[in-house]
């Protein structure tokens, strides 16, 4: 029995990790693993090209939450700090230095997963929030419970959401509910000074021409770290990830130097 155990434990990793996360480019060699999160309603195929712009010393691993692509049938977590844990009990096994970058929804997303896995002994090198103001800042417009239509014309003005999927009826269902729920799990996340001030080193990256997020709001990220936090601009509106990558990916790159 003792000699099974750890053969059971390590499969069971493995199936966790073919569940939440794609390796788009394996790089076995490299030295740090790094982990993405998507924004609201997204998936992993966000990441799909970046790895031909990063370091080949940084492996990429896209996190694909319940509800999207293929875990569609899955349904999308409403609790963020529940859904951190999981992914934090799965990353801590990583054997090499991980970095975490996570955009909107994924920033908070990716910032709670390394305030858990500090607690499991595993810190981040640097964890990489972009276009998400810090968690302290009161949300101005909460849109969980809004209607169908309302939520609808929503997300026509936040953008992000491909126009096919908000122009056709039977789609645009398929995707509610996740999009709601992620809202959900942001609106819901409580942040209190009793959790402390992270140790983990932050990079917060802010999009010049992003008119959903003040550059202001992505600096108070500093309230939340214990030591000075890097911030950086970079060209593009607030989905900037999707047309101008490497502006951020210049940023990520850096961790090949450590």
């Amino acid at each position: 029995m003792d000699t099974e155990a750890p053969a059971e434990t390590l499969r069971r990793t493995e199936l966790k990790k073919q569940r939440w996360l794609r390796v788009y480019l394996p790089r076995p060699a490299a030295n740090i693993k790094l982990f993405c999160f998507p924004y609201l309603g997204g998936g992993a195929q966000i990441y799909r090209r970046w790895p031909e712009f990063l370091s080949e010393n940084i492996e990429l691993n896209a996190v694909q939450l319940q509800g999207r692509e293929d875990r569609r049938s899955e349904a999308a977590a409403r609790d963020l700090k529940a859904m951190a844990a999981t992914i934090a009990e799965l990353l801590a096994t990583s054997q090499k230095p991980i970095a975490l970058y996570g955009h909107s929804f994924g920033g908070l997303l990716a910032f709670e997963v390394a305030r858990q896995l500090c607690h499991l002994g595993k810190s981040p090198l640097r964890v990489f929030i972009s276009s998400r103001q810090a968690p302290h800042l009161r949300i101005k417009k909460r849109r969980a419970h809004l209607p169908r239509l309302q939520l609808i014309n929503e997300l026509k003005r936040l953008g992000g959401t491909p126009a096919e999927i908000l122009s056709d009826e039977a789609l645009i269902d398929q995707a509610l509910p996740t999009i709601r729920a992620d809202i959900t799990a942001i609106e819901s996340y409580s942040w209190s000074e009793s959790m402390g001030k992270s140790e983990f080193p932050i990079t917060a990256i802010a999009a010049r021409q992003d008119t959903l997020v003040p550059a202001d709001s992505i600096r108070a990220w500093q309230y939340q770290s214990k030591s000075p936090i890097t911030f950086t601009e970079v060209d593009g509106d607030h989905f900037y990830l999707n047309s101008n990558p490497a502006s951020a990916i210049t940023e990520i790159n850096k961790l090949a130097e450590y």
